[in-house]
């Protein structure tokens, strides 16, 4: 995915703005036009019967988050909204079990909305990947788990650490593809999303987070760091990560031990030294 240079040097950076945009389609209280609301039907005429009122609330969600954009004077750079806007509509049918339909739908409200200042996003579903709107959704999710410790929201007023904690184990999931399938825009991200929980200054007041340390992973050598610095943010997580690798090499080695164990059965027969070939050789003149 590299649309324009604003995206090109972090695919994923977008996702930071991501929260703001949420709250734009999820809480927008504009009335949707009559001539669009009327056309919503045309969108949605490939759809079964039966979904089809579901389909018509995500349509009409889309069509007025467009109208809020188009009608803002803040600023709003359109192509992190349009990669939102495929994003969303993405995730939103991927959870009704019909994303096949993801790149029709997002053309489709364009092309109803017909805005000029959104023609440029027409062809956004046949740049952006399907793996990448994926890790789009889990670098947001981790950046809402960010927030509300931020905010404290009811979800973790109550326990910032457990909240903290969860975003740990969302991190580790990616430890290993970060190390070896090494995706830089990605784990660049979810760098910097464990740099800002590192901020919150968890580590001394959570029991579940000041015993371990928080992994990192060398970006450049697409290995993990041996000797994780102090300051980094710290998980009993690690514990479980170390016990895994260390559990992994020591099968490694048993595995070894079993196969040259084998091969010593076909040895060679008693008596014929394994220097003989060797002596033949050296004295044949």
């Amino acid at each position: 995915m590299c649309i324009k240079n604003i995206l090109c040097n972090n695919k994923y950076s977008v996702v930071k703005v991501f929260l703001k945009y949420k709250e734009i389609i999820e809480n927008n209280n504009l009335i949707l036009d009559a001539h669009l609301f009327s056309n919503v039907p045309n969108i949605i005429d490939s759809i079964d019967k039966n979904l089809r009122p579901e389909y018509v609330h995500m349509c009409t969600k889309a069509l007025l988050y467009l109208k809020y954009i188009e009608t803002s004077n803040t600023g709003i750079s359109v192509e992190p909204v349009c990669i939102y806007l495929y994003y969303w509509i993405y995730h939103y049918l991927k959870n009704n079990g019909d994303s096949k339909h993801a790149k029709a739908f997002y053309k489709k409200i364009l092309n109803l909305f017909q805005s000029a200042i959104f023609f440029s996003c027409t062809n956004y579903p046949d740049i952006i990947k399907t793996s990448e709107l994926e890790k789009l959704k889990f670098l947001h999710d981790m950046y809402n788990i960010l927030n509300d410790i931020k905010i404290q929201s009811p979800s973790c007023k109550e326990s910032r650490c457990k909240c903290a904690y969860d975003c740990a184990l969302m991190y580790m999931q990616k430890i290993d593809e970060c190390e070896l399938n090494y995706d830089h825009d990605f784990c660049s991200e979810l760098n910097n999303i464990k740099n800002e929980i590192n901020a919150q200054e968890l580590i001394e007041s959570c029991d579940n987070v000041k015993n371990l340390m928080f992994p990192n992973f060398d970006r450049e050598n697409r290995i993990l760091d041996p000797v994780p610095k102090f300051s980094t943010f710290r998980f009993s997580m690690y514990g479980l990560y170390l016990k895994q690798r260390i559990k992994g090499v020591k099968e490694k080695y048993i595995n070894f031990d079993e196969e040259r164990n084998t091969l010593q059965l076909f040895d060679t027969p008693k008596g014929i030294s394994s220097d003989r070939t060797y002596n033949i050789l050296y004295n044949r003149d």
